[in-house]
């Protein structure tokens, strides 16, 4: 019962900002090895059932035959190795690539076209915002710490725990590119508003 403030934690807009020219994209695939009209996934974040990236394959399988698309998976850890196994058995190798650990996040994001984060739990997900700050629609599950990264489903998608909905949102933002540039013009405000390192400095001085 005592009068609180809540300050929100921050992310670096010196790092993560949203592209500074229309060729920018169009450059890094062009570095990256990545077909220019792919639609591209990516995920941020350490390998383990809590961030569940296994269910961002299973809706891949879904859409392999509709849709020319690429995911992009940052980030090692404990289920790496059955998470690979699950792409190789589902006949997905060209669909994913397994980038692991980098220096060059904000390249891949930029790269990208949506964000996902099916976790299970977040604390605050820095690595959601820090997409966002690029300019990325997310499709997060509807879990503890992801919930308070989209409200109105204004910036992205917030869906239930379900990777047969994880896919009919993808396929949503196929369909509709003015709705995913618009969620991904808004997503960058939304964090510029509320996640501000300088405004929320001062706030707790």
């Amino acid at each position: 019962h005592n009068p609180s403030i809540q300050i929100n934690n921050w992310y670096n807009p010196a790092k993560f900002y949203p592209s500074l020219h229309l060729n920018e994209k169009e450059f890094i695939r062009k570095e990256l090895g990545i077909v220019d009209n792919s639609l591209v996934l990516i995920s941020v974040g350490g390998c383990s059932g809590v961030k569940n990236h296994i269910d961002i394959i299973k809706a891949i399988d879904l859409l392999n035959e509709k849709i020319p698309l690429l995911y992009l998976h940052l980030g090692n850890g404990t289920t790496e190795t059955a998470e690979k196994e699950l792409a190789k058995s589902l006949g997905l190798q060209d669909k994913i690539r397994f980038v692991g650990n980098t220096h060059k996040v904000r390249d891949y994001l930029i790269a990208s076209d949506i964000y996902i984060m099916p976790s299970k739990f977040e604390g605050l997900s820095i690595a959601g915002i820090e997409a966002m700050a690029c300019g990325l629609p997310s499709i997060l599950y509807n879990s503890p710490g992801l919930r308070d990264l989209i409200s109105n489903n204004d910036n992205g998608f917030l869906i239930d725990p379900d990777f047969r909905d994880l896919a009919s949102k993808i396929k949503e933002y196929i369909d509709n590119p003015d709705l995913l540039k618009l969620h991904g013009k808004n997503a960058a405000n939304f964090v510029v508003s509320n996640f501000s390192m300088q405004e929320n400095v001062n706030k707790i001085i």
